[in-house]
């Protein structure tokens, strides 16, 4: 698979009809007054991705830009670099579109037209600074690298000294690898066919890639998952090796051992019954529960798993708050509380605490699950696996201790890493009838491998095998909806769109295409428990 790159460059990356319409060009089949460059193919950019095997997704180069908001008289102030970078940003182009490098090529016009240079600025720009050379620059580079971690900066030749030398420091501050051109032949200040080929082969042997994270990155987006269902063989024999094989690298099973359910204490509230127990998982472990019976059903009643995510523990599921952080993160997002919601569904309220949050983390509050996931990988085990087995076990131990509970009717349910958490759950134990997660389902490589997330979310090796969709095939024909925020920057939504297409591949090989659907809200990263809910109901749940 061919490797995307993104332009952003002046004059110099321009050909007529190859760049966005609108956008002024210098070079172009029919200019009769420039160097004599006639085809597309032989400026630089053409001549590198062809060579180099790249696929250009887009040519955003507007002939004349400047880097910073002073800009040429009679242009936009929209053709700077620093407007054009926002507009896609602010689209969420890149969230949409798979850029593997960003290459920024400019400042030649701001040299030109005497912008004024300024100093170099890495936080709070104001509107004066990105009039000015340096500071802009520093602001168009920290935006880049946040869209496309691999940002790549071309360092024309002939440029002002402050500004080359502001360049490689902003460049160097910001770990962004740089290009620094040198002898370009050129006539009226623009290559030539010559000066084309030369940027191209520097382009090529200076921007080698140093870091190590690009190159691992890299690396990972090359693998192609064995174990994806391709239609080829018979889908129940794919979906019992793909089970046992997501077991293995979860760390499953640990070891089994007597429940010692405990109930700690029964308590009459309005809408409910609540008890608090624990469960020994497995040999020495204990994990802290609640169990709400809704009031006024007829029992047994159907259950609800709420899984929580990363925050303080599993009182936020309750709709309890112990601090004011937590009093902010209920009245901003009330439906964090999935137990209260699953009462008004009529529904019992299974609440976890999950391995490393709230009462389980290190201090007794919030979340420690890096330190333990460390620890688990050393020894064959991960977080999330762990967490999956603690809800197995709960579940047995609850069908066995709580006759109110209608145990063929389970629907489990969470946000962020609590979604990570139903997801996998869903795909190794058949009990749960309909898994609902909630802005955490997104192909492995937009958001776990290319966002910074908790250790807690990563399965050694699992790339090898499967995309995050394709597990997808462990849950069918059992019914699965999938929340998504639009504006979700951990869980990018054209990374979930195509996950989702994995979904409905497997689905369909069930003729199940039904059970399956996904559901976007507006919003960022939260849980859209009225989208899900909702999404369940017309799916007979």
């Amino acid at each position: 698979m061919k490797n995307n790159i993104f332009i952003m460059g002046d004059s110099y990356s321009t050909y007529e009809g190859y760049i966005p319409k609108g956008y002024a060009f210098y070079y172009g089949d029919e200019r009769k007054d420039q160097p004599v460059i006639r085809g597309v193919e032989k400026t630089w950019w053409s001549i590198f991705a062809k060579e180099n095997n790249l696929n250009i997704t887009l040519n955003d180069s507007y002939s004349g830009s400047t880097i910073c908001n002073t800009v040429r008289e009679n242009y936009p102030v929209e053709s700077s670099f620093v407007s054009r970078i926002d507009k896609y940003i602010s689209e969420k182009f890149f969230d949409e579109n798979r850029i593997d490098t960003l290459f920024i090529f400019g400042g030649t016009n701001d040299s030109w037209i005497d912008s004024p240079v300024g100093n170099t600025k890495y936080l709070d720009w104001t509107d004066d600074d990105l009039k000015c050379v340096l500071p802009a620059f520093c602001y168009l580079i920290s935006k880049a690298k946040k869209a496309v971690e691999d940002t790549v900066v071309i360092i024309n030749t002939d440029l002002k000294k402050e500004i080359t030398d502001g360049f490689i420091e902003a460049c160097e501050k910001n770990s962004i690898r740089y290009v620094r051109l040198k002898e370009i032949d050129k006539e009226n200040g623009h290559p030539t066919e010559l000066g084309m080929k030369q940027i191209a082969e520097q382009v090529a042997k200076y921007s080698k890639n140093m870091n190590t994270h690009t190159h691992e990155y890299k690396l990972f987006k090359k693998l192609n998952p064995s174990m994806r269902y391709d239609g080829s063989t018979d889908f129940f024999a794919w979906q019992k090796n793909a089970k046992q094989k997501l077991n293995e690298l979860l760390g499953l099973p640990l070891e089994s051992c007597d429940a010692n359910l405990e109930i700690e204490y029964k308590k009459e509230l309005e809408e409910c019954i609540e008890y608090r127990f624990t469960v020994q998982t497995e040999p020495d472990y204990y994990v802290p529960c609640r169990l709400l019976v809704p009031k006024n059903v007829s029992l047994p009643a159907p259950l609800t798993i709420c899984l929580s995510g990363h925050g303080g523990g599993m009182h936020i599921a309750l709709g309890r708050a112990k601090t004011e952080s937590d009093e902010k993160a209920l009245s901003e997002w009330h439906h964090r509380a999935m137990g209260p919601r699953s009462i008004k569904e009529g529904r019992c309220a299974l609440i976890i605490e999950a391995r490393s949050f709230g009462e389980c983390s290190l201090d007794g509050y919030g979340t420690s699950c890096t330190e333990a996931a460390k620890i688990a990988i050393l020894s064959g085990r991960t977080v999330i696996g762990e967490r999956v087995w603690d809800a197995m076990r709960i579940l047995d131990a609850v069908s066995d201790s709580f006759s109110e509970v209608d145990m063929s009717d389970i629907v489990c349910t969470g946000n962020s890493g609590g979604g990570t958490a139903t997801y996998y759950l869903a795909c190794v134990d058949e009990r749960i009838t309909a898994a609902a997660p909630s802005c955490s389902i997104c192909t492995y490589e937009a958001s776990i491998a290319a966002r910074r997330h908790c250790m807690c979310n990563h399965i050694p090796s699992i790339r090898k095998y499967f995309e995050m969709g394709d597990l997808a095939g462990l849950i069918a024909p059992r019914k699965l909806v999938i929340a998504a925020g639009m504006l979700d920057g951990g869980f990018p939504i054209a990374g979930t769109r195509e996950a989702f297409e994995q979904v409905q591949s497997c689905y369909r090989a069930l003729s199940a295409e039904n059970n399956c659907a996904l559901v976007v809200a507006d919003g960022d990263h939260l849980n859209y428990a009225d989208h899900l809910w909702s999404k369940l109901h017309e799916m007979g749940v």
